[in-house]
């Protein structure tokens, strides 16, 4: 993806320097010069080193990873990849539902094992899904559910009502709402007030035949509490694209529990990514360069 990106901004001909860089420690070597940062991600150190920072172009939509760092200086202007997500994370989050549905871990276990297990699927048509989070990701999972016959409620701050969704309430139902629903599915964004907003008393009121999806953010969830649930079997079974740490470590007990599918961080990502996140960079660079930095699109601050 890096590739297409640079490709995109050698293609403008403007008199611009750029660095790829591939480590932590060659970003840091690189950042003294550096007046553009683009990354999915920064550290503390990272921009301790970019003095002369000016804008930083994320990759992606989330922006927890820059604005967390204390050295982020409020003359630098932030901007985000947002737009691109919808679908391919609502897809990716589909097949997650469906997965856990038809309970394919298991299938996938027997078939590797050679055995034909017998167990019992369930049908998305007759199920509630609850989304948590109905920004522009959560709503298109709701129409993408909707189709397949769930009955879609939204946890959100918005008052509109989504295609797809029967009902919409604040974030202070979402415990009265847990116990109803057959899938639990996280799209809400990271902050201050939904870190750990899935907890061991809210794994406590969902039903023991309930599942919990996470394609959003790994801090939305006390992983400790959930493996517990799993382990204990007080809920059924989890699919996680997102972890409290990045890559999971290769001891987490997520990994091995016979009910839950880890998928690396990417259902936001697929082939095309590249050369459209390219178009927003390419866009943004242009009215930079000029000048118009008011212009910029999906500025956060």
């Amino acid at each position: 993806m890096t590739g297409e990106v640079a490709a995109a901004i050698e293609g403008l001909g403007a008199n611009v320097t750029l660095s790829v860089v591939d480590t932590p420690n060659d970003a840091i070597a690189a950042a003294p010069d550096a007046e553009v940062l683009l990354a999915f991600s920064a550290t503390e150190p990272l921009l301790a080193a970019a003095p002369r920072l000016r804008w930083i172009q994320a990759l992606g939509s989330g922006v927890d990873g820059f604005v967390r760092c204390a050295s982020l200086r409020s003359d630098v202007i932030l901007t985000n990849a947002a737009g691109l997500h919808a679908g391919p994370v609502s897809e990716a989050i589909l097949a997650m539902l469906l997965a856990l549905a038809r309970r394919l871990p298991e299938a996938f276990r027997d078939q590797q094992a050679r055995h034909w297990g017998v167990w019992m699927p369930r049908l998305l048509s007759a199920s509630e899904v609850l989304v948590v989070g109905v920004g522009a990701i959560g709503a298109a999972v709701g129409a993408k559910c909707s189709t397949l016959g769930s009955r879609v409620i939204g946890i959100s701050r918005r008052t509109d009502l989504p295609a797809g969704f029967q009902a919409l309430y604040p974030r202070g139902a979402l415990h009265e709402r847990l116990p109803r629903a057959d899938f639990i599915v996280l799209t809400a964004p990271l902050s201050r007030d939904t870190a750990g907003l899935i907890d061991a008393d809210a794994l406590a009121r969902m039903k023991p035949s309930a599942y919990l999806i996470n394609a959003a953010r790994g801090g939305l969830v006390d992983e400790g509490a959930l493996i517990e649930a799993l382990v204990s079997k007080r809920i059924a079974g989890a699919a996680l694209d997102v972890f409290a740490t990045e890559p999971l470590p290769r001891e987490s007990p997520l990994w091995d529990l016979p009910t839950v599918i880890v998928t690396p961080h990417r259902a936001g990502y697929h082939s095309e990514y590249g050369g459209r996140v390219a178009e927003i960079v390419v866009r943004n660079l242009r009215l930079y360069l000029a000048g118009r930095f008011d212009e910029l699109i999906n500025r956060v601050c």
